[in-house]
Formats: structure tokens, sequence, C-alpha cells
């Protein structure tokens, strides 16, 4: 299974002083008789793997620039998920 994952981490700030993006491509796979089907592999575990890579790259990154550092707080990818999800299924 593959997963691509893009953060825009200005997204919802009004005025951004810069433009910061990244992607992520995660490649899983099963061997032998593993525990866990991939129907019970959600997509909340799979971006509750690529955060941490996503925190450290910022705050690296981000130090090294002449901005204030952008140090990304824990997040509950479920409950992520879970109100993106809910945002597709409302009515536009």
């Amino acid at each position: 299974m593959v997963l691509a994952a893009e953060f825009d981490l200005m997204h919802g700030v009004p005025n951004p002083s810069l433009h910061l993006t990244c992607e992520y491509r995660v490649q899983y796979e099963r061997l032998g008789d593993s525990p866990l089907p991939w129907a019970d592999f959600s997509n909340a575990m799979a971006l509750a793997h690529v955060i941490p890579y996503l925190r450290e790259f910022i705050s690296n990154m981000t130090n090294r620039l002449p901005f204030p550092v952008l140090i990304i707080p824990p997040i509950n990818t479920y409950g992520m998920i879970k109100e993106y999800e809910a945002s597709l299924a409302a009515p536009s």
C-alpha cells in the first residue's frame, strides 16, 4: 500500500510571510501472516506514522530561516481524519 500525504503548513494563516508545503510518500508492505489486516489499517493510523517526521522536518527547516521556528504540537490524527471526513460530507 502506498500513501501520499501533502501538507500546507500555512493553510488558514492570513497573509503568510512564506509558502511552506511538503509531501511525504510512504510505502507499507505486509510480510507473511501479519496480525493486522489491511481493512483495519486506517488513514489516521498512517497519518500518525507521518506526523513525527513532518514535525521534525518543519522545526528543523524553519530553525534555519529568519522567521520564528514553527513547532507543530501533538496532533490527534484520529480526530483530524474524523473532522476532515465530516467536512467532506457536509453540504457546500
